[in-house]
C-alpha cells in the first residue's frame, strides 16, 4: 500500500518515492520507510507522518543531507504529538554532518509519529532524505 512516499510493494517496486511518507510499508515482519527529497526551511517541514498498526516496530532512522553550507540542520521526532527526540546537527564551514547517522527507535502499536526537519540558521531552503527500516512485532 504506497501512499505519499511510500513505495508500491516490496522494495518500492512500481512506484517512485516523492515525499512525505504517510505509512510505514509492512513485508512480512518486516517495515519500511523511505522519502525521496524532502525540502525544508526555518519551518520544519515533515519527513514521515503516519500511524503505526497492529504491531511493534524496531526500527532504524537515517537522515542525509544532501546539500551542505554553514546552516544547522534540526530534526524533531514526534510520538502522539509529543517531542521524543530533538536533534542539531552544527555544520562547520559546509562540512558534511548527518550522512547515514542512525537513531534506533522503537515504536509502539497506534501510535501517531511525526518526523520533520527545519533549517536552525535561517530561511535558507535546503534538502535531505530519510529511511525507516525494520522489524515488526505482533501479538
Amino acid at each position: 500500500m504506497g501512499l505519499g512516499g511510500g513505495g508500491g510493494g516490496i522494495l518500492g517496486v512500481g512506484n517512485t518515492f516523492t515525499g512525505t511518507a504517510q505509512a510505514l510499508e509492512i513485508a512480512q515482519n518486516h517495515c519500511y520507510g523511505y522519502i525521496g527529497v524532502v525540502t525544508y526551511t526555518n519551518t520544519a517541514a515533515n519527513a514521515f507522518e503516519f500511524t503505526s498498526g497492529n504491531y511493534l516496530a524496531e526500527v532504524t532512522f537515517t537522515v542525509n543531507t544532501l546539500d551542505y553550507d554553514a546552516d544547522d540542520l534540526g530534526v524533531s521526532v514526534e510520538f502522539n504529538d509529543s517531542v521524543i527526540i530533538q536533534q542539531r546537527f552544527v555544520t562547520a564551514g559546509g562540512i558534511e554532518h548527518t550522512t547515514n547517522f542512525p537513531w534506533d527507535i522503537i515504536i509502539p502499536p497506534y501510535t501517531k509519529v511525526v518526523v520533520a526537519f527545519a533549517n536552525l540558521t535561517n530561511a535558507d531552503p535546503h534538502t535531505a532524505n530519510a529511511t525507516i527500516t525494520g522489524r515488526i512485532y505482533r501479538g
